[in-house]
């Protein structure tokens, strides 16, 4: 899985809707390309940024739709764990 983070939601809605329409989704086993989620980690650089996936594998791999200079790696300092109750 790769990654591209968008500075804003309205990037993040405009790429999830043409993956939505590219795979033809909602259908009848899967209701969207990906659920919505930002950086939360206030240390990191990217910290709000709309973190959109790029399946590399599988029934939804679009990596060939997006620039390849764009794409990222998992951070895993995008979110920090929760902290323990």
């Amino acid at each position: 899985m790769k990654y591209i983070l968008y500075s804003t939601q309205a990037e993040w809605d405009e790429s999830n809707e043409n993956m939505n329409t590219h795979f033809a989704l909602p259908n009848s086993e899967t209701q969207r390309y990906a659920k919505i989620s930002q950086v939360g980690n206030s240390k990191n650089a990217d910290y709000g940024k709309y973190i959109f996936p790029v399946c590399d594998n599988g029934s939804f791999v679009c990596t060939n739709l997006f620039p390849a200079n764009e794409q990222v790696d998992f951070n895993p300092s995008w979110n920090l764990p929760p902290d323990p109750e």
